[in-house]
């Protein structure tokens, strides 16, 4: 990993782990994190090498594999709770305005193998790893071997927030604030493109011109709205964000009662403590659920139906025994060709020959997780792999 960064240190290194590290189970290799600084001339050497003769050195030369440099690429600085942005994993201080990287792909992986054909070995040494740097290499297990050269786009601050009418409160549009940090930022290049994507249909979308440092937006509502920021001379995009207005807040309370409820069971005294709940709306106010929530709500229908019909997601009665059963069987045997986990802490040995003895894969691990202390009670249920 590449970083542009501004520093008043020069031709810099130190290493962040106090030892070069051992992996489990493999001899004759070990691994470190090296942290260098070196000036714009070594970066600009570095990437000529890797374009032409597909070469990484700036002591010794560094073992690498056969890369493709990929187009350049935008990344986003934070997600929406729909959407993880799985390279913020990896990339450095990502969640201002984002960045922008050229990546430079091992599209072989042959010195990578050894942790990719292993989820085991290659977790435990993300967790070592994110230990020292706060990096996660196992939900980016994809991008072990590149090289990447990271832009952070740190030339101006942005705000929004909201525009609103006090009485009645209406929801009017936002205000889009933009400061430059640096002196040859120029905020007239910039274009902002509000927009939003509702079951695969846009709809509000506005293209404005920036000219000055707040602009006021009007839009008549906001279901989760995009917002983009565009450099009209470079045609790069520098921002990109979704966000949502709180149009209203329900607040439910539960109050415990001084004094409990008792009666008699069965020659038995029984003691129950009951709440006083109440139920107040602290902001907007009631109304029919507006076409967003109709079509949100379908959607939501139709991935649960998505995720049952795949198996990646069901739910399970009690009269179902034989039919959960029959499916994790048949996910054992559709994905267990390398290896299948089990945990539930009431695990028995019926459910293993249940389960686990179901799979027609040979010499690949087959693990459980339980609790022993839990085992011996366990009630007639399925165990569900992960």
């Amino acid at each position: 990993m590449v970083i542009f960064i501004n520093t008043h240190k020069s031709n810099f290194q130190e290493l962040l782990t106090d030892k070069l590290q051992s992996f489990k189970s493999i001899k004759n290799l070990s691994w470190g994190i090296q942290r260098r600084i070196v000036d714009i001339s070594t970066v600009k050497k570095l990437y000529k090498e890797l374009l032409e003769k597909n070469k990484y050195e700036i002591d010794e030369s560094l073992k690498i594999g056969k890369f493709e440099l990929l187009p350049e690429q935008y990344v986003p600085p934070r997600e929406d709770m729909h959407h993880e942005i799985q390279l913020n994993y990896l990339l450095k201080n990502n969640f201002d305005n984002g960045s922008y990287i050229l990546e430079f792909f091992d599209e072989d992986k042959k010195d990578v193998r050894f942790l990719l054909d292993n989820p085991i070995l290659l977790n435990n040494f993300s967790e070592k790893v994110s230990e020292i740097l706060p990096l996660k290499l196992a939900n980016v297990s994809d991008r072990l071997g590149n090289i990447i050269f990271q832009f952070p786009i740190n030339s101006f601050e942005l705000s929004i927030d909201s525009i609103r009418q006090d009485e009645p409160p209406i929801y009017k549009g936002i205000s889009l604030e933009i400061y430059p940090k640096t002196k040859n930022f120029n905020m007239k290049n910039l274009q902002a493109r509000l927009y939003e994507e509702n079951d695969n249909l846009i709809t509000r979308q506005k293209l404005i011109d920036i000219t000055k440092n707040i602009t006021q937006i009007y839009i008549d509502d906001c279901f989760g709205t995009y917002i983009e920021l565009i450099d009209k001379t470079s045609s790069l995009l520098l921002y990109k964000y979704k966000f949502s207005i709180m149009k209203q807040a329900h607040i439910n309370m539960g109050l415990i009662e001084p004094q409990k409820r008792i009666f008699n069971l069965n020659g038995e005294i029984k003691k129950i403590e009951v709440t006083h709940n109440e139920s107040n709306m602290i902001y907007g106010k009631l109304k029919n659920k507006s076409f967003n929530e109709w079509i949100r709500d379908r959607k939501y229908e139709q991935e649960l139906k998505e995720l049952e019909k795949s198996k990646a997601f069901i739910q399970y009665f009690g009269n179902e025994e034989e039919k959960a059963l029959s499916d994790v069987r048949y996910l054992i045997d559709k994905y267990g060709k390398n290896g299948v986990y089990i945990w539930d802490p009431y695990l028995s040995a019926k459910d293993i020959k249940n389960t686990l003895y179901y799979s027609k894969a040979t010499y690949v691990p087959l693990r459980v997780i339980t609790g022993l202390k839990h085992a011996k009670n366990a009630p007639n249920r399925t165990p569900m792999p992960f």
